[in-house]
């Protein structure tokens, strides 16, 4: 049996969502068995496609794999996730904005040929200037673009179909941090996102199919898709020490202090997850666009290709939380318990970068 790459992708966002009935999930990526992004209903054990490839360009994979290429860094999956890196760094503008939108519509669907020629004008009428600061520019406003086509997309969608009880994010582009987030506050139900939504969790994905909408059994929820086992506070001390490195109680405002002087802060609890940029366990945060907050450790802090603009620190009971059972949990997208006063500080303590990647 052959699973198509979509329903593998919707199975895997359905079983962290607990199997919720009914379930609008929607996937999003570069490239599928048949369309870049998908739209899924998901009711009592059934999948049902709605409708694909309804996202413009710039709201899929494509349009951050596109924009990588036309600035040179290949056209490798990965590139995707440098760019969106890259976005942390800038502001959107009205003239990138007013570029991407000249672009033809139909563009993921031409021909090589034809999409090298576009983009190369298109590269070519914003001038020869090659900072990195143009080039963030560029991804900072595709990023603007790509957040406000989902969530409107997916605005839309759960207002002309009654009954939705539960959306779910899934495919590649669930990774982006900055647009997950933006959805979470946008839809007035659960969004769930599962910590590997990308091709990482295709084989689980294709297995969950099998066993529920073949099978009709539904599988058992596990913790966080996790692996291993978690190391003690004992042992975890004793790691950081051995690499010179002292291990500190949770203090939000030593945190908060932390990240507006451009440190970069680690956090990990409990087992580690399946998943490139899950962040639920184990997170690293930096403010790009803080004085002092070097690149290297800025792309370390993202896996090579963060997509947040800044990842706040989460405290409190939503940190302890882990499991498919509470999926307050955010995975891939921004925590939002952090104290108002640290909140405050951090907004006015972001200044131009002073570093690249």
């Amino acid at each position: 049996m052959i699973v198509a790459h979509e329903a593998c992708h919707a199975a895997l966002g359905c079983h962290y969502a607990g199997f919720a009935s009914p379930s609008l999930v929607l996937t999003n990526e570069g490239q599928g068995n048949f369309g870049r992004n998908s739209l899924f209903w998901y009711e009592k054990g059934h999948l049902t496609l709605l409708e694909s490839d309804q996202l413009p360009w710039y709201g899929t994979g494509f349009g951050w794999t596109a924009l990588g290429y036309a600035l040179g860094f290949g056209i490798h999956p990965s590139v995707a996730g440098t760019v969106m890196g890259m976005a942390g760094y800038a502001r959107p503008t009205e003239e990138f904005r007013d570029a991407y939108l000249r672009l033809p519509d139909e563009l993921a669907q031409m021909s090589r040929s034809r999409k090298d020629e576009i983009l190369s004008d298109f590269m070519g009428s914003l001038g020869t200037d090659d900072s990195f600061e143009r080039r963030a520019g560029l991804a900072a406003t595709l990023q603007s673009l790509f957040t406000a086509s989902v969530c409107d997309y997916l605005r839309r969608q759960v207002r002309e179909r009654r009954g939705v009880k539960q959306v779910v994010l899934s495919g590649g582009c669930a990774l982006n941090v900055v647009c997950n987030s933006a959805a979470r506050e946008a839809l007035p139900m659960e969004l769930a996102i599962p910590p590997a939504p990308n091709d990482a969790g295709i084989a689980l994905g294709a297995a969950i199919y099998a066993q529920q909408m073949l099978m009709g059994t539904t599988p058992e929820t596990f913790w966080v898709y996790s692996n291993g086992s978690a190391d003690s506070e004992t042992e975890a001390a004793a790691t950081l020490e051995s690499h010179g490195l002292e291990p500190y109680p949770v203090d939000l405002e030593v945190i908060a202090e932390a990240l507006a002087v451009g440190r970069v802060v680690g956090w990990m609890a409990g087992r580690s997850e399946i998943g490139p940029r899950a962040l639920g366990t184990a997170r690293c945060w930096v403010i790009p666009r803080c004085r002092g907050s070097g690149g290297d450790s800025a792309k370390r802090s993202s896996g090579g290709s963060g997509s947040d603009r800044w990842r706040r620190s989460c405290g409190g009971s939503d940190s302890r939380s882990r499991s498919p059972a509470n999926r307050r949990l955010p995975t891939c997208s921004t925590p939002t318990t952090l104290a108002t006063s640290n909140c405050r500080r951090l907004r006015t303590s972001t200044a131009p970068p002073e570093s690249r990647l």
